[in-house]
């Protein structure tokens, strides 16, 4: 005969080791305990991340995080602060090189935010096109991108460069071809 018994109530025995955090910042119960009481009066301690852990990703100060574990729930207080930029780093795009008139490619690029946190919190965040200023495909030469995220800057550099002009000219002079290649590209005659 196999008796199943059922979870009656569960509390927290030991809080986790991270109890502030940065607003939206997932919650992490590592170094929590969760006392288990079952329906035979036995109980049992279990790692605290066995259980879900929630709460409202808007608030602030001191907040319930609500744990629930096979239909029991309990709860325990964090401190939530508010998202407070400390910098930004970038990550340039893989292209760094382009012909006049190319769009600029991100391809490899980011940024990560990291958060005033006492456990160096961050998110990685994607370039988008209207974080750019700075880059003008029309005029040759380096130019200084700026990428802008919530009022924190950083930059990278490109170069432009002009297309080579092959002409070709007949014995008196007259104009045969004339051709616009990028470095690299073969030449056909």
């Amino acid at each position: 005969t196999v008796f199943v018994y059922e979870v009656e109530t569960v509390s927290v025995s030991n809080m986790p080791a991270k109890t502030v955090y940065v607003q939206g910042q997932p919650l992490d119960g590592s170094g929590g305990s969760l006392l288990v009481a079952y329906t035979n009066n036995t109980t049992q301690t279990i790692p605290l991340i066995e259980a879900t852990l929630s709460c409202s990703d808007t608030a602030r100060g001191n907040v319930l995080v609500n744990v629930y574990y096979e239909g029991a729930y309990t709860s325990f207080e964090i401190t939530v602060v508010p998202r407070q930029i400390k910098s930004v780093v970038l990550t340039e795009p893989t292209k760094l090189t382009y012909y006049k008139g190319d769009e600029l490619d991100l391809t490899g690029s980011g940024l990560r935010v990291i958060f005033v946190s006492d456990d160096g919190y961050y998110e990685d965040v994607p370039l988008e096109p209207q974080m750019i200023t700075g880059y003008d495909p029309s005029v040759p030469g380096f130019q200084n991108v700026s990428v802008t995220y919530q009022e924190h800057t950083a930059t990278f550099m490109v170069r432009v460069v002009e297309k080579a002009v092959v002409t070709f000219l007949d014995e008196d002079g007259t104009l045969l071809s004339r051709y616009e290649y990028k470095l690299g590209e073969t030449i056909v005659v």
